[in-house]
C-alpha cells in the first residue's frame, strides 16, 4: 500500500476506506452493517498504465464522492477536467480547496492550481524534501514527512515551517502523516513499529501506539 484515505460520505453510516498501490490499483473497502471491524472490498481498479499511485484525495461534500489521484504516469488523463505536468517535481499528495482549486504538495514545495483550467495560482518552496503530506480542514496549514528524523508543520500561504515533531527515526522510509482531532493533533507513522501522536501547537508527544512487534508503519488514515 502506498497511501490510504477515508472516503466516507457525510450521510453514510458505514465507513469507506480507499488505498493506492505501487502497481497502480485503487482499492475501496466498505464497512459491513453488522460488523464494526468487518470491511468488504467493493472496488479494485487499475488506474492508467499501472504507474505507482503517489497521492489520493477525496471530496465527500457532494452527492457523489469524487476521488483525485496523482501517479508517476504523466500520459494518462485521470479525469476529463484537466491534466497537467508540473516541471521538476513529483507530486506526493493532493488536496481539494473550496471547490475551485486544489493544492499539490510536491517534492520540494507547494503548488496551488485552479480547479477548472489547471492555471498555477501560486508556487512556494519548503526548502525540505517531502516524503508525505496532509492539509488541515481549514486549508491554513500542512504537515510533511521531511524525509529526515521528523515531521514539520507549515503555513499554506508562504510554506514557512512553524513546528517540528521529532520521531527519532533511524531510516528514511516514506512515512505517512495526517491531522486528527479536528486539526489539534498530528498523527504519523514510523520505521520502528510505532504510531506517534503529537500536540499540533506545542509539539508535545501525546501518545505512542504499538503497531507490531517488527517492521515499519508506512501508511495510516484517521477517521
Amino acid at each position: 500500500m502506498r497511501i490510504t484515505v477515508w472516503v466516507t460520505h457525510e450521510v453514510d453510516i458505514q465507513e469507506g476506506l480507499c488505498c493506492g498501490t505501487g502497481l497502480g490499483y485503487l482499492i475501496i473497502w466498505r464497512q459491513q452493517p453488522n460488523g464494526y471491524f468487518d470491511f468488504e472490498e467493493v472496488i479494485s481498479k487499475k488506474v492508467g498504465t499501472s504507474a505507482e499511485i503517489m497521492a489520493i484525495s477525496a471530496d465527500t461534500t457532494n452527492s457523489v464522492i469524487q476521488l483525485m489521484a496523482g501517479t508517476r504516469d504523466h500520459k494518462y488523463h485521470l479525469s476529463n477536467i484537466f491534466n497537467i505536468q508540473l516541471p521538476t517535481t513529483v507530486p506526493h499528495v493532493v488536496f481539494f480547496q473550496g471547490g475551485i482549486s486544489f493544492s499539490s504538495v510536491c517534492t520540494m514545495g507547494n503548488h496551488t492550481l485552479h480547479g477548472k483550467d489547471s492555471t498555477i495560482l501560486q508556487s512556494k518552496g519548503t526548502r525540505m524534501m517531502i516524503g508525505a503530506a496532509a492539509m488541515d480542514s481549514n486549508s491554513t496549514h500542512f504537515v510533511i514527512d521531511n524525509a529526515t528524523i521528523s515531521f514539520s508543520l507549515h503555513c499554506m500561504d508562504d510554506t514557512a515551517c512553524i513546528k517540528m515533531y521529532d520521531t527519532k527515526s533511524l531510516k528514511t522510509y516514506p512515512k505517512q502523516v495526517t491531522f486528527a482531532e479536528k486539526g489539534r493533533a498530528i498523527v504519523g507513522s514510523s520505521d520502528n513499529r510505532i504510531v506517534h501522536i503529537f500536540n499540533k501547537v506545542n509539539g508535545d508527544l501525546l501518545q505512542l501506539l504499538q503497531h507490531s512487534k517488527s517492521g515499519q508503519v508506512q501508511t495510516i488514515a484517521v477517521s
